[in-house]
């Protein structure tokens, strides 16, 4: 097994912690917006935030990845 280089892998950490922190600011936005619509807008509200989670190439590679069973290839 290779490693990677300390660098890289402080800056990938870095990205990836920034999108975790806008993906969880996404869902509490999408699940308190939510709560006083009716539900048909609720839907529409949760699934707005969904396609702006997951419209990276490397989201869309980690589902392929899960779905395929087989480990993703991420550009970064």
């Amino acid at each position: 097994m290779a490693l990677a280089p300390v660098g890289w892998l402080l800056r990938a950490c870095g990205t990836r912690a920034e999108r975790v922190k806008w993906i969880r600011g996404a869902t509490g936005y999408a699940v308190y917006s939510g709560l006083d619509v009716p539900l048909a807008d609720g839907i529409e509200i949760v699934e707005t935030a969904i396609q702006q989670v997951f419209k990276s190439d490397d989201d869309a590679e980690g589902l392929a990845g899960i779905a395929e069973k087989r480990p993703p290839n991420f550009n970064d």
